[in-house]
């Protein structure tokens, strides 16, 4: 039959033998012959015993697998076979509630503070009542007199007005 299991989740053989007048017996040889999408054939064999009924195989990688196992029973060979897939394991699907304890401890330790719907319209109404000061930022910007070349050249003829002028009237 078809099962699935989670990644990381063993993957646990469950075996019964029994002889043919239907009485449980064990220690049997079972042999099992696992192949996957992403996993190479391997075998595996162990003995049923009493205080054990299966065989764990763990850390298999997500895909799908199919199986063959078996044994002999009264010199005659019994086989089975089977698939199941291995998922990965998505635990934020299975828990959709937030969980509001951990939230709160989060925000303890990063400075923050965890408020409930009164408390957030207390928060609002704080931050309205206690706004920063607005914030207001300039820039300047300089430019050398000698990019502005009509000022440069104004400046130049003005001096040299004034320059001619004081030599004309004998000021020097």
């Amino acid at each position: 039959s078809n099962q699935t299991y989670d990644e990381g989740e063993p993957v646990v053989f469950r075996t019964e033998v029994y002889n043919a007048i239907f009485e449980r017996t064990y220690g049997s040889k079972i042999e099992i012959a696992l192949a996957g999408e992403k996993f190479k054939k391997q075998e595996y064999s162990f003995v049923n015993e009493v205080e054990e009924d299966g065989y764990a195989i763990s850390n298999l990688p997500t895909g799908a697998y199919r199986f063959d196992a078996k044994t002999t029973v009264s010199g005659k060979t019994e086989e089975i076979s089977g698939q199941f897939v291995i998922q990965k394991n998505e635990q934020e699907l299975l828990h959709t509630t937030a969980d509001f304890g951990l939230l709160r401890e989060i925000s303890s330790k990063s400075g923050g503070a965890s408020l409930n719907n009164n408390g957030m319209v207390a928060k609002i109404k704080e931050m309205q009542e206690n706004r920063p000061p607005d914030k207001l930022e300039s820039s300047e910007s300089l430019m050398d007199i000698i990019h502005l070349k009509w000022l440069f050249f104004l400046l130049v003829a003005l001096l040299s007005l004034e320059w001619g002028t004081r030599k004309y009237l004998g000021e020097y």
